[in-house]
């Protein structure tokens, strides 16, 4: 493996990996993203739900993990998941796909909807699950969630 390819799959794990820890974590869902300091567009369901899907690679829509363009597809086929962290995750795509939120924007009503906890605990169940797969201390402190500060509120 290249030191490119090694970059890339560095940078596609942490996404996921931190994706699916803010996915997991309903306190900190509720610090950022109703916090009526926040200005950074990233707190918010709208792209946490995107971050997901810009990590794992495939289509929101797909519903047989086995299609070529199913979400963790292609990470499993070029060895940047394993089929097991796969499997661990793919109940999430499931859970994300069944949530549908009237107004993505309306963010106190969807914390409180009985969809998004299932998000929620699924993300959880994910998150413990690759905990004990995953070997690298670098990508444990993935799963790690830190409130943003002043600076990382504001968005230019």
């Amino acid at each position: 493996m290249t030191a490119a390819d090694q970059e890339l799959q560095r940078n596609i794990r942490a996404g996921l990996f931190g994706s699916i820890a803010e996915l997991a974590d309903i306190d900190y869902q509720r610090a950022t993203w109703l916090d009526p300091e926040m200005q950074n567009p990233h707190y918010g369901y709208v792209e946490f739900v995107e971050c997901f899907y810009d990590s794992s690679g495939g289509s929101y829509d797909e519903t047989d993990p086995t299609a070529v363009h199913a979400p963790l597809r292609h990470w499993i086929e070029t060895k940047v998941l394993s089929q097991v962290e796969a499997d661990s995750i793919w109940p999430l795509h499931l859970a994300l796909k069944a949530c549908r939120p009237k107004d993505p924007y309306a963010l106190d009503v969807i914390l409180d909807d009985a969809a998004w906890q299932v998000v929620v605990a699924t993300a959880y169940k994910a998150k413990e699950g690759l905990i004990p797969i995953v070997k690298s201390p670098e990508e444990l402190g993935y799963f790690e969630n830190c409130l943003p500060d002043a600076t990382g509120k504001r968005w230019p």
